[in-house]
Order: C-alpha cells, then structure tokens, then sequence
C-alpha cells in the first residue's frame, strides 16, 4: 500500500498534521464498547445546549481554516461540522458500523477530521488524500 498527501494540502494549511493508522481487525470489533463510547460523546455534545455547529469553538475555526485555504466550502462543508449539525439535530446517534462509529467518534470527541478505508476493499494500491473534484461520490 503506498498513501499520498498533495503537496497542496501542507501549502494551504502549513499547520497540517496527518496520521496513518493501519489496523486489522480479529473477529467482531468490540461493538459495545464503541457504542458506549458513541453515545457518551454524542450526549456530550447535546449538553452544551448548542443551536448551530459553528457555535463550537473548534468546528467554526476549523470551518474558518478549510474556507481560507481555499475550499468550495458551500459545496463541500467539512464533515465535523455535518457531523455536528446531525448531532444538533437528533437526540440519539446514528448507527453504521463499529469502525465507522469508532471514527465518527473520535470526529466528535477530538473535533478533527478522521476516517477509514477497507484496504482489502480498495480496488487499487494507492491512497490518496486530496481536494475534492466536480463528481467525487462520498459513500
């Protein structure tokens, strides 16, 4: 597997700090307690009373950074701040699957972008983090 950041990222965001994490999952993720952790962070979040997502400290400067470095921000809002609208706008959290529950979690908890790939999944060698292009797909 080789993994690639465009160069424009670290141009436009000199801040920028990326991890890679491979991990292999044995058996059934621990799914209760990533849900226990997922429902404690969403609850959290609810008990700040707050009305909109950029009303987070951290989503509206991370909102602010993304639209400065020059993303079509209307059309491609980050997704911690869709994250947290959808937490805003229902009472319980959404269930997909542990992994993706985990990383939604950490979303939530750490107020930062994080996601997962199915490496066996992929259909090519290479992973590349990107700027968005007219036509990607987000499943």
């Amino acid at each position: 597997m080789h993994a690639e950041v465009e160069a424009v990222f670290f141009q436009r965001l000199p801040a920028l700090r990326v991890c890679l994490v491979e991990v292999t999952l044995q058996g059934n993720p621990a799914n209760q307690e990533v849900q226990a952790h997922w429902h404690q962070t969403w609850s959290s979040l609810l008990t700040l009373g707050l009305s909109s997502a950029i009303e987070q400290p951290h989503v509206a400067t991370h909102c602010r950074t993304i639209k400065a470095a020059g993303s079509r921000f209307n059309e491609h809002p980050p997704a911690i701040e869709a994250l947290t609208r959808r937490v805003l706008k229902q009472e319980q959290p959404f269930c997909m699957h542990p992994v993706v529950d985990f990383y939604n979690e950490v979303c939530l908890q750490y107020v930062t972008p994080a996601g997962a790939f199915d490496l066996i999944a992929l259909s090519a060698d290479d992973l590349s983090l990107r700027l968005s292009r007219d036509g990607d797909m987000f499943t």
